[in-house]
Parts: C-alpha cells; structure tokens; sequence
C-alpha cells in the first residue's frame, strides 16, 4: 500500500511465510516519512493480543496485509485482510482495530470485517471489504453499507471490494471508483462500479459488448481490476490482461457517453529493440 500527501508518505510492506510446505502471505508493517522520504518511522504489522476477550483477536502476521492506507482528519486508516480495518489517532501510538458494521471484531466470521481498500474524501471515509463497501460521515461512529443485495441496477457488480479511489471532477463533486469482484451471492459478478454521490453504476463488466460483437468475458477473462488512475475526466484501470480507459468519468449511457478503451500487452512495445511486453497482469496505474 501507498498514501502520499504533500511531504508525507505512507506505506505497508508484506512478505510470504512458509509453513508446513505451503507459502502465505504475511504483513510486514507499516512506515511513515514526513520529509519526503529521507526519515521513517516503522511499525510492526498491527495485531491482537491473544488474551483480547472483547472480540476475536487477530495475532499473526499471516494473511494480515495491509492493502490499503488513508488518513482522513482523524487518524490514519489501514486495510489489512485477517486484521480488519485499523485506526490510529493522530494522537495516538496504539492501533486499534475499527469494524465497518459496530459489530465485535472477527475476520474470519465475518466478510464484512475483511478489509482489502480505504479512501478518505472530503470529509467521508469508505472502507471495501469482502462483503461490500462500507461508508461513514463520522470517521468510523457509524457506518452505511452498499453491496450487490442492494439493487439489480443501482448497486455494485460484486461485493469484493480489492481497490477504491476518488476522482475529483470540481470543487462540488467527486467520483468513488470501486473494483468490484464477484464474492459469494448469487448474481454478483466483475466489474468497475462508481459511485457519483447519488447512486451506484456498473460502468463496465464482464457483460459488456465490444465493439467486435463479442462480450469482454470472452476476450479477457474475469475483469479483475486492481488499481486506478485519474487525469482530468479520464479514468485508468489497471486489471488481469489488460490497462482499461475511458475518457470521460465512465459515462457509458445518455449525455457525454462514450466506450472504455484497452491497452493490451502486445499493444506496449520496446521499439529500440522491438520487444512486446508479451501476456502480462497490472497492478497499478
């Protein structure tokens, strides 16, 4: 994970465990600077005691990665898989962990505690778990939840949420982009869902039709979206097989709509040496 304000940097690191001939991703912590860079501090990867009695505690570094940071006015926010979503007060040391739904803490009962992407935004903090989107005006008192069960319509494609980012369109708006993967509901599936301050809008999916007739699915698999980018109206994502962009806020229907674009792996070329960068997955954009 990677948060970068001004002078300020953040970041999460993780490496893989092996246990009993079987590799597992593990949280490596989390560091800030406040200079750029040249200084850091680090933290070990947040965790629970394991006398904690008030919910299930988390105490391994195991499958509890932080995926995602944000400071909002508050306090810092991280994302960590198995360690929930984790707060710590601008005048705090301690990491405490903060559950989307008031619920006691446990990861693994509950999808909703499973905490993969934050964005902070203009007073408003959105937490994507494994059960959906989770949103509050308050920093974390209370919360309101959108998912998939919401609507066939007006709600997001699926309720594993990977990554999130807001994409400032003026000074009165802004635009909450989700990767949206198919979990566990009957009806979900991929997809890149926006939220534009009224409702939820699946603005491409498996189910899309290309150009050629044929549907995305077909060409490239799952749309699993991983990471997006911004400049302007324009929008990037970065997915499996492929970089996906649309030129004006993914506005697919009525005024101002146009069609996603892809970059595929083939199209990026070495011309020096006339290299393709060959079949390739992106993380980031």
């Amino acid at each position: 994970a990677l948060y970068v304000s001004d002078s300020i940097i953040w970041v999460a690191t993780a490496y893989t465990e092996k246990i009993d001939l079987t590799y597992y991703p593990a949280g490596g912590g989390v560091g800030y600077s406040r200079d750029n860079g040249v200084t850091w501090h680090w933290d070990a990867q947040p965790k629970d005691d394991p006398s904690e009695t008030r919910y299930s505690p988390t105490t391994t570094n195991i499958q509890n990665v932080t995926y995602d940071v944000t400071v909002s006015d508050s306090a810092v926010w991280i994302s960590s898989w198995g360690g929930g979503l984790r707060r710590k007060l601008h005048n705090s040391t301690v990491w405490e962990v903060i559950t989307p739904d008031g619920q006691p803490f446990s990861a693994l009962n509950n999808l909703n505690h499973r905490a993969f992407s934050a964005v902070f935004e203009r007073g408003t903090l959105w937490v994507g778990t494994a059960a959906g989107i989770c949103r509050s005006d308050n920093e974390g008192t209370t919360w309101t939840k959108y998912s998939h069960l919401d609507s066939d319509t007006n709600s997001p494609s699926g309720n594993f949420v990977t990554a999130m980012a807001a994409q400032e369109i003026n000074s009165s708006r802004y635009n909450l982009w989700a990767a949206t993967w198919k979990a566990t509901t009957v009806g979900e599936y991929y997809g890149i869902s926006r939220y534009d301050g009224i409702s939820w809008t699946v603005s491409l999916s498996d189910s899309t039709v290309l150009p050629t007739g044929e549907y995305l699915v077909d060409v490239y698999g799952s749309l699993r979206v991983h990471n997006f980018g911004f400049q302007g109206k324009r929008v990037w994502a970065a997915a499996d097989g492929a970089i996906w962009w649309h030129p004006n806020e993914g506005i697919i229907t009525g005024a101002g709509a146009d069609k996603w674009k892809v970059i595929t792996p083939d199209q990026i070329v070495d011309e020096s040496i006339g290299e393709q960068f060959g079949n390739a997955d992106f993380f980031s954009v």
